[in-house]
């Protein structure tokens, strides 16, 4: 068959991320998505016209280990992540040689964070919500 479809699904250890310019292995978990404002547009009848597109934003979270939140204070002005503006780059690879799928989240924002622990927990895990400019694909 000469298109065929290579199936291979990526794992968790095949991520790795770039954040505020350090290649970071403390990380957890990354979520982001794109989200475009839609309505529809109504005319006569009781159906919509047309769906009308407007503003694409882009969120989502990062959760770290209290060592990478400590690391991004460092570098952050006035010690304070919401105010720090920084790219993260995550990339897919499989094996090395393969071919990679890489995301740059492009102006990602933290819009706040918080650190805490219970008793019997084994490290620190702070879920850190981020907003960004735009998605580029490579």
């Amino acid at each position: 068959m000469a298109n065929e479809f290579d199936s291979k699904q990526y794992q968790f250890k095949d991520i790795q991320v770039v954040l505020a310019g350090e290649n970071i292995a403390d990380f957890k978990e990354i979520k982001f998505s794109l989200k475009r404002d839609k309505e529809y547009n109504f005319g006569r009848g009781d159906t919509p016209q047309s769906i009308q597109h407007g503003n694409l934003e882009g969120a989502g979270s990062v959760k770290v280990m209290q060592s990478a939140l400590e690391r991004l204070i460092a570098v952050a002005p006035k010690g304070d992540i919401t105010l720090l503006r920084t790219s993260v780059i995550v990339a897919f690879a499989p094996e090395l040689g393969t071919k990679q799928s890489v995301f740059s989240l492009v102006g990602l924002e933290f819009t706040e964070w918080e650190l805490g622990m219970a008793q019997g927990d084994k490290m620190a895990e702070i879920d850190l919500p981020i907003m960004f400019l735009d998605i580029k694909k490579s």
